[in-house]
């Protein structure tokens, strides 16, 4: 069996971490519209012109993307942000946006011994209302089982020797926008004892998945939320 290794920093000393690979691993389809891939240049070109062609659907999310990473160029930024901003007063309520507010379909449980890879949205692709606190019966049934999830690290509490944080889709909505729906995150915890290091860009998370609600004092904190036992940054 191939095997893998990962770090996990914290405490004043590296955790090493040994995962087998899982052996039919659930893939999850490529959106035909793959910004990470994409040079600066290219994507700036082929977010320019989605825009200038007014295909907002197309533009938002490489405009989104392309604010995300020149984050640090806050001036070269605003104008990005008014695009998008452009993008999100044209396009219906009710607009398709890869894949996310697709027509949903239910979760196949992997079998005993798979990890199940799954974008964060694509887990929660239900509408949640925190005053029913419903989740569908095929969601609950993924409670206990292995996952593979990426995303970024947004910390609750701690910056360093980190043991807990939350895990989110798109670090633009953490950065410039509104927060995710609480379905399209999920809480990450360290093994007892364990901590991580902070990663700025995104990361793999490979552990159990917990699905529920975690409430505190009538607030809705979590639905998912991962005990981890790999976490590291996703390779370009």
């Amino acid at each position: 069996m191939d095997r893998r290794t990962t770090f996990i920093f914290g405490l004043g000393a590296a955790l090493l971490i040994t995962v087998a690979a899982v052996p039919g691993r659930a893939q999850q389809a490529t959106p035909s519209t793959q910004p990470a891939k994409l040079s600066l240049s290219d994507l700036r070109t082929k977010a320019t012109a989605a825009f200038e062609a007014s295909d907002y659907v197309m533009a938002m999310p490489l405009l989104k993307d392309l604010a995300v990473r020149m984050r640090n160029e806050p001036e070269k930024v605003a104008p990005i942000l008014e695009q998008i901003r452009v993008c999100e007063a044209n396009l219906p309520a009710n607009t398709i946006i890869e894949g996310i507010n697709a027509p949903r379909n239910p979760h196949v449980k992997p079998a005993d011994g798979q990890a199940y890879e799954v974008a964060l949205q694509k887990l929660g692709n239900f509408q949640y209302d925190p005053d029913k606190g419903e989740i569908p019966d095929d969601v609950k049934a993924l409670n206990g089982i292995k996952v593979r999830i990426k995303g970024y690290m947004q910390l609750v509490s701690e910056s360093d020797n980190i043991t807990r944080f939350q895990l989110v889709p798109d670090r633009f909505a953490c950065c410039f926008g509104q927060p995710p729906q609480i379905q399209h995150t999920s809480m990450v915890s360290c093994p007892a004892g364990k901590s991580v290091k902070y990663f700025p860009d995104m990361v793999w998370v490979e552990g159990t998945l917990k699905v529920g609600e975690q409430r505190d004092e009538g607030f809705v904190l979590a639905i998912f939320e991962v005990t981890a036992n790999s976490i590291r940054p996703v390779e370009n």
